[in-house]
């Protein structure tokens, strides 16, 4: 059992590196054979991108919402929602 979960582990490490294209010219190519090859892989690489691209969407909307929250604050409330806590944060 130790061993499968090693093993994606390490598919996954590939995976995400892969997504945030940091593979070189020929890992990628070697990884792109690899899940042509073997469909289990394939599904779980799919699965693992919708994954990561679900993620950041969700973060993009949090994000989106929180600037639009703060846009529409007075300089008042902004200090007091998060200027003032910070402060009191950090005692």
């Amino acid at each position: 059992m130790t061993q499968k979960i090693d093993i994606y582990e390490e598919f996954d490490a590939r995976v995400e590196k892969f997504l945030r294209k940091l593979m070189t010219e020929d890992e990628e190519q070697q990884f792109k054979d690899e899940l042509a090859a073997d469909s289990d892989k394939r599904s779980r690489a799919r699965a693992m991108a919708l994954m990561a691209s679900q993620m950041l969407d969700i973060r993009h909307k949090q994000e989106a919402a929180t600037v639009q929250q703060m846009a529409s604050m007075s300089e008042a409330e902004f200090r007091k929602k998060f200027v003032n806590r910070k402060s009191v944060n950090r005692q």
